[in-house]
Order: structure tokens, then C-alpha cells, then sequence
């Protein structure tokens, strides 16, 4: 119901439009750049590599990027970064109309793209409590993010339908528009704003490469946590197992089109949103560390399944379940971090964990692309699978013995 009230009043429903619009179309850009360099050149390798460029700048210009927003007026920034997103993708289309379309020129844009959005991310987040007043942040946090959930699978979803309208290459014309929309609705927005003077300038100091240490100290010094993104660490570099082997599962082993590896990204989107509402529901208690371990178990599980699953349909239900899981993961370690850490602490141990997920995405990266050259796509997918099974018992034996498994947070007073 707050979801409701909140999409009656203009801010809000542009804002969240304009991110529903750009989330779907970075989805089908995603989807169709893996698909398209398979297509072209069958090689898991440069599938890799692509995704690389997207996800370095993401640690590079994360190291003071977060910092750098405070210095300019946030939606005209977002404005800015949304128009060269649109420019820099619109061009990958006319590219390979022009007949000159080469996998390089996938990485130049993912680089820019990654870049970009490694400013954009933190505008946005720290954009939010201008938009709404205090008592409704948390709900308008659970909205934006319900965004990426229902990306998840309209997007990927919707790409049968789509090939029917246009071809697969225009995905990307698709996502320039998308990004179109989006800075008009922040344009509109931030203008709205500053006649309220609810968009302050910033003015914080300048950002230094080395503030991030903090964040590593931070959660140095609390065990538990320290060991809950550990886990998320070392299972999201496993899980780019997924990321490189799915497109190529579906070609290889079912013989199906990029319509169907939309069927796959679509149905862990409809597991993710199931999880996003029951983990909203769920009352964690002091065992929201066990519920984040087995949540990694459980989709390592599912990755064993999708690896040895002979039709198509059993490769989605497990898709779909290793969604559900995902997202319960997720809300759970943001939970322990927002829990365990004190308010002045806060930023800069999310930055901490963005930028070691990127940096464990990359390694990754490089790690199953080599694993599906040499082992082939079934067993680098069980190998992941297992990697992850074998984290979460390791992560909830290390909590168990430091008894950290059902241990309270500390109260906020003492936090601080």
C-alpha cells in the first residue's frame, strides 16, 4: 500500500518510471551484446572479455566516484550521464548497419557504460531522500529497487515478442531510447526539486582513494560481517558462471534462439521478485546471517541443477529458484550491514562491498571463461554450483564457531 501512495505523487512516479524504463533496457542491451559476440565469433573468451570492460571501470571509478557526486547538483549529473549513455549505445546499431559492427567496439561502449555507471549509481542513491520526506525513504528504497526486479523480467521476458517487431541488434536503439526517457523524467524531476530548493549542491570534501580504507576497516572489525561478505565475494565470482554459461547452454545444449535465453534471465527475475517480497515479509531476528549463508547454498544448488538439467523447462525452474534465493541473500547482508554498522560508517562500507563484488566479478570473469574453454559449459556450471555449496557451509561453520550464527546486533546505542 505504501508502494501505492507513493506512485500517486508526481516525483515519485516519474522518477520510478524513468528508472523502470532504463533498468529494462539495460537488460536487453546485456543480453543482446553476450548473445551477439557468441553469434559472431563463438567465443566464450571474448564473451568475457566484453563483460570486463562493463564491470573494471566499475571498481576503478568506484574507488571516488561515490565520493565525486557530492560536488555537483545530482539530477543534472544524472541528466548528462543519461544523455552519453544513450549516444554511446545508439552508435553500436548504426555500427553494424554500417557492416563495420567488431567485438571491440563492444568493449569500448561496456567501458564507457561502466564508467558511467559507476557515477550514476550513488547519484541515485543519494538522491532518494531529497525526493521523499524521512518516514518514507525505506519504502521508496524497496520501490527503486523493485525496479530491478521487475526488469529482471519484462526485459528478458519480453524479447520473443520484441523479435517479432525488430531485430536483435536493435535492442541496443531500444536501450538508447530507454536512457532517453530516463534523463527527461530527471530532468523534469530535478527542475520540480529546485524550485522547492530541495536539491542541495554538496560541498562535501574532496574525494581521496584512500577514505576507502575505512570501509575495509570497518568491517575488519566485526567479524561476523566480515565473513557474510566474504561469501558474497567469493559466490559472486562463481556465479559469473551463470552470467557467460547460460547464453551458451541454451545455443549448445538446447539448440534454442536468444528468445529463449530470454526465458532463462526472465525467470531468475520472477524468482528474484518472489524473493524480494517474502524477504520484505520475513522477520529475520537475530539469524539474518544463517538466512544470508543457506540463501547462497540454496542457489548453489540451483546451479547444480541448471548445469545437469537435459530439457529446457527444468533449467528454468531452477533459474527461477536461484532467483527467489538471490534476492533473499541480498536483503539480508544489506540488512546485517545496516544493523551492525553505525550511521557515519554507513557509506563507506557499501562502497567497500561494491567495489570488492566488482573486483570478484572480474577475476571471475576471466576464471569461467577459461574453465568453459577447457571443461566445456556443464561441468564449469556444476564446478560453480559447488564452489558456492562448499562457501556457505564453510561461512556458516566460521560463524558457528565463533558464535556468531544467532548473536543479536548490538544495540545502536552501543554502535555508535
Amino acid at each position: 500500500m505504501r508502494y501505492l501512495t507513493l506512485l500517486g505523487r508526481g516525483e515519485t512516479l516519474a522518477l520510478w518510471v524513468g528508472q523502470m524504463t532504463s533498468v529494462m533496457g539495460d537488460r536487453l542491451y546485456a543480453m543482446a551484446v553476450l548473445w551477439l559476440v557468441l553469434k559472431l565469433t563463438g567465443s566464450t573468451q571474448l564473451m568475457a572479455v566484453v563483460a570486463l570492460g562493463q564491470t573494471v571501470p566499475l571498481v576503478l571509478v568506484g574507488l571516488w566516484g561515490g565520493g565525486l557526486v557530492d560536488h555537483w547538483d545530482k539530477f543534472r549529473g544524472m541528466v548528462g550521464i543519461d544523455l552519453l549513455r544513450a549516444v554511446m549505445v545508439a552508435a553500436l546499431p548504426i555500427d553494424y548497419a554500417l557492416g563495420t559492427l567488431v567485438p571491440w567496439h563492444f568493449l569500448v561502449v561496456g567501458i564507457g557504460l561502466g564508467s558511467l555507471e559507476a557515477l550514476f549509481a550513488p547519484s541515485m542513491q543519494a538522491s532518494l531522500p531529497g525526493v521523499v520526506d524521512r518516514e518514507d525513504l525505506q519504502a521508496v528504497i524497496g520501490l527503486m529497487d523493485m525496479t530491478t526486479r521487475l526488469a529482471q523480467i519484462l526485459g528478458p521476458g519480453s524479447a520473443g515478442l520484441l523479435l517479432a517487431l525488430v531485430s536483435e541488434e536493435q535492442f541496443f536503439t531500444l536501450n538508447a531510447a530507454s536512457f532517453v526517457v530516463s534523463a527527461a523524467t530527471l530532468a523534469w524531476v530535478g527542475a520540480r526539486l529546485r524550485r522547492r530548493g530541495a536539491t542541495p549542491s554538496g560541498g562535501a570534501p574532496r574525494p581521496r582513494i584512500r577514505d576507502w580504507r575505512g570501509g575495509f576497516d570497518a568491517v575488519r572489525a566485526d567479524r561476523g560481517l566480515a565473513i557474510g561478505i566474504a561469501l558474497r565475494v567469493a559466490c559472486n565470482a562463481a556465479n559469473t558462471a551463470f552470467t557467460l554459461g547460460a547464453p551458451l547452454l541454451v545455443a549448445t545444449r538446447f539448440h534454442q534462439g536468444i528468445a529463449q535465453y530470454g526465458l532463462i534471465l526472465a525467470a531468475y527475475g520472477a524468482g528474484s521478485l518472489v524473493g524480494n517480497v517474502l524477504a520484505g515479509k520475513a522477520q529475520f531476528g537475530s539469524r539474518v546471517l544463517t538466512v544470508f549463508a543457506l540463501s547462497w547454498g540454496a542457489m548453489g544448488l540451483g546451479l547444480l541443477v541448471v548445469a545437469m538439467a537435459p530439457v529446457l523447462w527444468i533449467a528454468l525452474v531452477a533459474t527461477l529458484w536461484m532467483g527467489m534465493f538471490g534476492s533473499l541473500q541480498h536483503v539480508s547482508i544489506e540488512l546485517t550491514i545496516a544493523r551492525r554498522m553505525p550511521p557515519t560508517a554507513l557509506g563507506k562500507v557499501y562502497s567497500f562491498q561494491r567495489v570488492a563484488m566488482a573486483a570478484a566479478t572480474s577475476l571471475g570473469l576471466l576464471a569461467m571463461a577459461t574453465l568453459l574453454a577447457r571443461i566445456g559449459v556443464e561441468s564449469t556450471l556444476a564446478v560453480a554450483g559447488a564452489a558456492e555449496v562448499t562457501a556457505a557451509v564453510l561461512a556458516l561453520v566460521a560463524l558457528q564457531s565463533s558464535r556468531l550464527l544467532h548473536t543479536p546486533p548490538p544495540p545502536a546505542s552501543e554502535q555508535r
